[in-house]
């Protein structure tokens, strides 16, 4: 068994992976569009705990948004949803302490396509 000594480390901001967001389960428009608010939700603390710059977390949720938006029409198209999610990935890609986060989006690119 593994034993981690970590004494005097300090960790600004840490999301859980299997905490709320969790695109996996989702089943359809309405629970797609659910996550995502969440997942701006997540930014929102992730800029509060200093793991992201403001400009980072703003563009990274307009680009959330945009796919909202999307997700929410009758006949959502599935590369626009798909694409302003890769931009909200490549937007949080250099904040090492976002890694989970970008996971987390990457799990939605691949719920929308499955769903669209």
């Amino acid at each position: 068994m593994a034993t981690f000594d970590q004494r005097r480390q300090s960790v600004s901001y840490q999301y859980n992976a299997a905490g709320n967001i969790n695109f996996g389960q989702v089943e359809n428009q309405a629970q797609l569009v659910e996550q995502l608010a969440a997942l701006k939700a997540e930014l929102s603390r992730a800029k509060e705990a200093g793991a992201a710059s403001e400009e980072q977390v703003t563009e990274a949720q307009y680009q959330i948004d945009k796919a909202a938006a999307e997700a929410k029409k009758p006949q959502p198209d599935k590369r626009t949803v798909t694409g302003f999610l890769e931009g909200a990935a490549k937007v949080l890609s250099g904040a090492a302490a976002l890694g989970s986060l970008v996971a987390a989006i990457r799990k939605a690119i691949e719920a929308a396509g499955v769903l669209f």
